[in-house]
């Protein structure tokens, strides 16, 4: 039976988070193949109701041959709806982050992040195929008993992959002082960003007293957000740290090229797109040796491996003294780029679900050079 369809589920579609870019990226490429391809919501999100449908609309206008994917990042009744569906159902995996992170923050909250798990694991049953986004995220879709698993990176903005291949020299080189550190992502506490603040505070105390820190994102909890705020109050930094919230694609990209360096002590990525990002706008990286960070970045950032602040500031501190060694991690994250196949991985993806017929599993991985 061939493909008629190829729909997308989602619990909500966010604009700016990088599930929301990776739905509608796959929505494009479908379509211009000529599939129908919807996105089908549990709740609206005003920005992007105009994009979406309700999910018990299609109910209405099932067919035959229809392939259903299911982006999974958070807990969600489409998980228990989708599992009693006939069709061939995919799901698309993007992690979901271990309940532990949230439970001193919001135990309801955690409780359904572990449901999440349970919801996995249910869906391991009927899914013809699970795609992870990293090699991490592959082992919880083994865990949770799918047969058939894909590893493709998630679809990233065109202007990223062209910002990889630019021309331009490599960053330049920091001021002496007031080094600029950078921190994107959700303000959610498996990011760690107390621990990035403590390490700007030890910096300003040892090496840069100008140093200052810029945090791009929304709030996940907001309990943990506020919480935040107040540490960088209390530790009498509230002249050095901004907070900027959430910002558009053109704001984003100037505070890669306006920073020194992307600094961040999370403590879970399933893939970690702003690492991504750094490298292709020639900025140095600083991280935490944890989650899937090591399998993104490669040897094209500094790694740390010790707990603590410590270990973050001293890391960066070495990186803005060592102008050879910045200028080789630059290099370095560009090519990275290029060797982690995002130019590709919709396209994969795309080809990957109209070629499913029947919920049939599909066969063995392509070999990766």
């Amino acid at each position: 039976m061939a493909v008629t369809g190829v729909h997308q589920f989602v619990p909500m579609l966010h604009v700016g988070d990088a599930v929301g870019r990776h739905t509608l990226g796959l929505q494009a490429l479908l379509r211009e193949r000529g599939v129908a391809s919807d996105i089908f919501v549990e709740l609206p999100d005003p920005e992007t109701e105009h994009l979406t449908r309700p999910a018990d609309a299609y109910e209405r206008e099932a067919a035959p041959g229809d392939v259903l994917v299911y982006q999974f990042a958070t807990p969600s009744a489409l998980a228990g709806w989708l599992a009693e569906r006939p069709e061939t159902l995919v799901v698309n995996y993007h992690n979901v982050t271990p309940p532990e992170f949230f439970a001193p923050w919001d135990n309801l909250l955690a409780r359904r992040h572990a449901a999440a798990r349970a919801e996995l694991a249910r869906l391991a049953e009927r899914a013809a195929l699970g795609v992870a986004v990293s090699e991490l995220n592959r082992r919880d879709l083994l865990e949770a008993g799918f047969g058939a698993t894909r590893v493709i990176p998630p679809i990233v903005d065109r202007a990223v992959l062209e910002a990889a291949t630019d021309s331009r020299p490599a960053g330049q080189a920091p001021p002496p002082a007031g080094v600029r550190w950078l921190a994107v992502g959700r303000l959610a506490p498996n990011k760690a960003l107390e621990e990035v603040v403590a390490a700007l505070l030890l910096h300003r105390a040892r090496h840069d007293p100008a140093a200052t820190l810029s945090v791009v994102g929304r709030p996940a909890l907001e309990v943990y957000a506020a919480a935040l705020r107040a540490y960088v109050a209390e530790l009498g930094l509230s002249g050095a740290v901004r907070f900027e919230g959430r910002v558009g694609p053109g704001a984003l990209a100037g505070a890669y090229r306006s920073a020194d360096v992307l600094v961040t002590a999370s403590e879970h990525e399933g893939f970690c797109l702003p690492v991504v990002e750094a490298m292709a706008y020639g900025l140095p990286v600083v991280a935490r040796r944890r989650g899937a960070v090591p399998e993104v970045l490669g040897d094209a950032g500094v790694l740390v491996d010790e707990a603590g602040p410590t270990a973050l500031s001293e890391a960066a501190a070495a990186l803005a003294g060592d102008a050879p060694l910045r200028s080789t991690l630059v290099d370095a994250g560009r090519r990275r780029v290029g060797e982690l196949g995002l130019e590709e991985a919709g396209a994969r993806l795309a080809e990957l679900l109209v070629g499913i017929h029947g919920g049939a599993h599909p066969g063995p991985e392509p070999r990766r050079r």
